[in-house]
């Protein structure tokens, strides 16, 4: 649990000191969104540029990757049989339709915001509060069961969305 946590603390340093970095050499970046391509423009060697664009673009499409193939499997393998009572007789095309439905619902969350960085960080605010509550409770509760932790991870996501998006609280 501490090793995770110190871990998470590591990554979330990177783009603050990207972001520093940019200000501290006067940069003039119209948004935090443009905080790394400023410095690969300004700053950077073109072949030092070309690797932090290329190490960008290949973390996007893997994280991309491995988060649909995620999908697609918790689909067919537990909300499928949830649903129908069984699992599919053709599962390559539901796999399919799964992948269609889960880019179709990434892309309408992703293009409801203006910059990656608000997306970044109301999508860490939504997730996180919910599996931080889920895995306090499971660490320290030992009765805590799956479905306490399912019901955790709905409830405090649920409630962040509410905090964040209604204007009166």
């Amino acid at each position: 649990f501490y090793i995770t946590a110190l871990l998470y603390l590591i990554f979330a340093i990177f783009p603050s000191l990207i972001g520093m970095s940019a200000v501290a050499f006067s940069a003039k970046v119209a948004s935090s969104d443009q905080a790394l391509p400023w410095l690969i423009m300004h700053v950077f060697p073109v072949w030092i540029g070309s690797l932090l664009i290329v190490a960008a673009l290949s973390a996007t499409l893997s994280s991309a990757d491995s988060d649909t193939a995620t999908g697609v499997v918790i689909f067919i393998r537990h909300i499928y049989p949830l649903l129908f009572g069984h699992y599919p007789k053709n599962p390559l095309l539901v796999s399919r339709v799964s992948i269609a439905g889960i880019f179709i619902i990434a892309a309408g969350i992703v293009l409801h915001f203006e910059t990656v960085m608000g997306f970044i960080i109301t999508t860490n605010a939504v997730f996180v509060s919910g599996m931080a509550v889920a895995g306090i409770f499971g660490l320290y509760w030992k009765k805590a069961t799956w479905q306490g932790a399912i019901t955790a991870i709905v409830a405090s996501s649920l409630t962040s969305l509410l905090v964040l998006y209604v204007q009166s609280w």
